[in-house]
């Protein structure tokens, strides 16, 4: 049996027969899935819904907060079997169009832009690089875009992710250095691990490209006209990928995007 539990409308599922819970900063949305099977003679009946509101917790931990999206159930002779899946709060951005009066904000930081189209579905945001969060001259929502799609196209410019956190609120981070606590030991808190060194998609050079009101200055790292280099060096191959720079290109924009692509 697994040692998750899910809390919907106050009542605790356990016992769970398997689970499963992803967390990936790469990724907006956090995801869970989980499955009982109980026999025939004795069928037990799930009061849950698509659409209610979850807690997924670990050995009394919440670990994460969103909705249930599926509600499965399947039989044979002997048994039956329910299926649950879901995501965090933030998989409601990639859903759902952004919609704001005007469709145009001006003068305002990501983490603005982010709390206005965030406040409707009831997600908070946390900062977490300030540093990286400079005002937006105009940004305009294009027709059918979704929340998380403005979101993640501003992102790139600023050269930061986006992603949650186990109270399902949206995380403008960036990739860091940052020790782990408690230590990671395999065998104690580590049960199992893998991992993979590919240079699929990979690219020793992103030159970022776009357009300028004035003329820009670069140094000897930058490549000639309106262009920027952003070198990976742990790409031992000659792979350059030319990057198109969203906002009006300058040295710190184009530094950020072409870091965000690596």
């Amino acid at each position: 049996m697994s040692n998750i539990t899910l809390r919907i409308r106050d009542l605790d599922y356990t016992d769970w027969l398997s689970s499963r819970v992803d967390m990936d900063v790469r990724t907006l949305a956090w995801s869970f899935s989980a499955s009982v099977t109980t026999p025939v003679e004795q069928p037990q009946q799930l009061a849950i819904e698509k659409g209610d509101l979850v807690e997924v917790r670990y050995q009394e931990r919440i670990v994460l907060t969103g909705y249930i999206d599926t509600v499965g159930a399947s039989h044979d002779d002997q048994n039956v079997r329910y299926e649950l899946s879901g995501r965090s709060l933030t998989g409601q951005l990639t859903d759902s169009s952004a919609v704001y009066e005007g469709g145009q904000f001006d003068n305002q930081r990501l983490s603005d832009i982010a709390r206005t189209l965030c406040r409707p579905f009831g997600i908070d945001v946390v900062q977490l690089a300030p540093g990286h969060d400079a005002p937006f001259t105009t940004v305009r929502i294009e027709q059918g875009e979704t929340v998380f799609e403005l979101l993640e196209r501003l992102a790139r410019q600023r050269g930061v992710l986006l992603t949650s956190n186990s109270q399902g609120a949206l995380v403008v981070t960036r990739a860091g250095t940052a020790l782990v606590t408690p230590e990671l030991r395999l065998g104690e808190n580590i049960k199992a691990a893998s991992g993979t060194d590919s240079l699929q998609q990979r690219a020793s050079q992103y030159i970022v490209k776009g357009s300028t009101n004035g003329g820009l200055s670069w140094d000897a790292d930058q490549a000639s006209g309106n262009a920027i280099v952003v070198y990976d060096r742990s790409v031992p191959l000659y792979r350059p990928r030319i990057v198109v720079c969203e906002s009006e290109l300058s040295a710190e924009n184009a530094r950020a995007r072409g870091q965000w692509q690596r």
